[in-house]
């Protein structure tokens, strides 16, 4: 299941009821948390090929990145499920693209290094 996060109290339509809402304040206070990382991951599956775009995308990575930082942000390709949605590549440059503003340090830590230091791996 793939979850809205929105910090923001600002979402039209919404109310502070609906489980994207509970679900996105959950998410935030735990950003809240120095020791919690997330993973971005599942955006596409539920998607139509072809009928979505980067910026569809938007909102819930830029609060991601904006709730969690750069440091505390893992990139998930979500295979295999991604190609429900139009394939993993289409999901990884529509990340890529998202994340441009960052610094490559920043981008190479979402696309690995911070994987590797919350998983004690490598």
């Amino acid at each position: 299941m793939t979850v809205s996060l929105s910090c923001s109290t600002t979402s039209a339509a919404r109310s502070p009821t609906t489980p994207t809402r509970r679900a996105g304040s959950e998410a935030c206070a735990l950003a809240a948390l120095p020791n919690v990382a997330a993973k971005v991951s599942g955006l596409t599956s539920g998607l139509t090929p072809g009928r979505w775009t980067a910026d569809d995308l938007r909102g819930i990575v830029d609060t991601a990145v904006e709730a969690f930082g750069p440091d505390r942000l893992l990139y998930g390709s979500d295979w295999p499920l991604a190609e429900l949605g139009g394939g993993a590549p289409a999901w990884r440059e529509a990340f890529d693209a998202l994340v441009a503003g960052l610094s490559t340090s920043e981008r190479d830590a979402m696309l690995g290094g911070n994987a590797a230091r919350v998983y004690s791996v490598g």
